[in-house]
This record gives C-alpha cells, structure tokens and sequence, in this order.
C-alpha cells in the first residue's frame, strides 16, 4: 500500500516514467542479459568474443572505423550483479533528474556527456598505450588494443554525479544511513571498479566519467521547480509539458498515483475543506 492508502499501480509507474530513462531501461536489460548468457553458454568466462565487438576498443575505434564503439559499451553489462547495480541506480537517479530537467534536455546532454566521456577515456589509453617509455608496462599497453568488457558503470556514475550537482545535494542514503556526498561518490566508484571483470581494468573509464559529470557547467544543470500535482479541481498537471494543465477523463473523481506516495485530488480537496472548517469553526467545534 502506498501512502493514504492508494495501491501501487505498476502500470501507472510505467506510464509515467519519463522517455529517456524508459529507452535505456528496455534496451540495456534485455541486451546485457542475452549477452551474459551467451558468453555464459560459449565460454568459462565473461570476457568473450560477442562483448569483443561492443566494447570501447581505441585501435578499432580510430584505425578499423568502428565508431559504434563510442556507444555500445553504455547499454551492456558483464555479468548479472552488475545488471541489477546499474539499472536501479541508474533507474533512482534518472526519473528525478529527466523529470526535473525536461527529457529533451536530459537526453540531449546525457548523449553529449556519453560521447565525451568515450573520447576522454580513449584519450587517456592513447596516452598510456601509445607512448614510448610508459607502454612498457603490459597493462599501459594493452589499453589501446583491449577488448575488455568494462560494462555500462559510468553511465551510473554520470547520472548519479549530474544528480547531485543539479540538485545542489550535500547528504546521499546509501545503506541505510545518511552520508556526505564526497563519501557516497568515492564509494560509488569503488563499487563500480569492483564490477569490472578483472576489476583492475577500467580505471580511465570511471576517471573519464568523473571529470566529465563535474566539468558539465552548472547552467545546462538547472532543474524546474517542483510542479504541482494540480492545478484546479478536476485537472491535473501534466509534468512532461510545463505550464499546460490537461483535464484528464473522470473530471472530479480522477487520482494521479505518483511514486513516491504523493497525495491525490481528492485528498488535496478534503484537506482543503477541513482547513476552511477549522479556519472558521476552530478545531474543537466552537465558532471563531
């Protein structure tokens, strides 16, 4: 039951969670799980070859052409745990923020900040793997030809950071108990290096992912305000399209079951009433 009494309706939250995160949520799932039971099917291992052609590979990006590598690592996961990590944390986040930033924009900026997130941590392996001294090292030089399937964690990382900027957040819950964003953020991105499969890889991933969420200029960041659930009896404010009030079937009588256990209309009216009975009669029946 959900508060004042109203049930949770599944298909209301699904109707109303806002495009982008929808997209994303449909897409990244039921791929990443094909994929893990695939790999699982073909091999010991999650590193094989079906995550070889999606992952963030600088020498087949730049010199095989294979640009969809700037994206497809963003929508599969290695392994099971990792599927369900990603797409709650994402899932908390994302509605929040699409929802208070327009889904237009969201998924505008959300698309740059991916692009550019790819091409700082392709970069870094450039750097690493390329230059003569430093790709001595094994691992600075298999950056640049790795087939690694480092999952989509920096998409939650991106989110979650974007999140706590634009709404100005200085406490985050994470288990159970309320904790300085600084904390919650370092604790975010040790989480999703464990997710990487060896949990050695990935580094610039994640790194790339930090810079780019707190290089976003805090203008491109402001959300609405908080938007009524109405605007007059009967008529309910439609969140995805600011300022226009749509009149929904069932006049009066419609109730708009939020997710987070917002009131209804009726509710809003009967309170409205009973403050007017008290405003002129007082709480204990005598008149003002």
């Amino acid at each position: 039951m959900q508060g004042g009494g109203n049930p949770i309706n599944c298909g209301t939250c699904w109707k109303n969670m806002p495009p982008v995160t929808l997209i994303y949520l449909i897409i990244t799932g039921p791929v990443s799980l094909a994929l893990v039971i695939s790999c699982l099917a073909l091999s010991s291992k999650f590193n094989c070859y079906i995550f070889g052609y999606l992952s963030l590979t600088p020498y087949q990006i730049y010199q095989k052409g294979e640009v969809w590598r700037f994206f497809t690592p963003y929508f599969v996961n290695n392994s099971f745990w990792s599927i369900i990590y990603v797409l709650l944390g994402f899932f908390f986040s994302s509605v929040v923020l699409e929802k208070a930033m327009g889904s237009k924009r969201f998924g505008i900026m959300l698309a740059i900040c991916l692009i550019l997130n790819s091409l700082l941590c392709t970069a870094f392996q450039a750097f690493f793997g390329l230059i003569p001294g430093i790709n001595s090292v094994t691992y600075f030089y298999n950056q640049w030809y790795d087939y690694t399937p480092i999952g989509s964690m920096p998409i939650l990382i991106l989110i979650q950071i974007l999140d706590i900027r634009a709404h100005k957040r200085k406490q985050m819950m994470c288990c159970c108990f309320q904790m300085p964003v600084w904390l919650y953020i370092i604790l975010l991105v040790v989480m999703a290096q464990l997710m990487m499969y060896p949990i050695w890889y990935g580094i610039f991933y994640n790194i790339s992912a930090i810079i780019i969420a707190f290089a976003v200029p805090m203008k491109y960041l402001q959300v609405r305000e908080q938007l009524p659930l109405t605007n007059a009896p009967g008529q309910a404010y439609d969140q995805n399209a600011a300022g226009r009030a749509v009149a929904p079937a069932g006049g009066d009588n419609f109730q708009f079951t939020t997710m987070n256990g917002a009131q209804t209309a009726q509710e809003k009216k009967k309170e409205a009433k009973t403050t007017k009975n008290e405003s002129q009669w007082g709480k204990g029946g005598k008149k003002l």
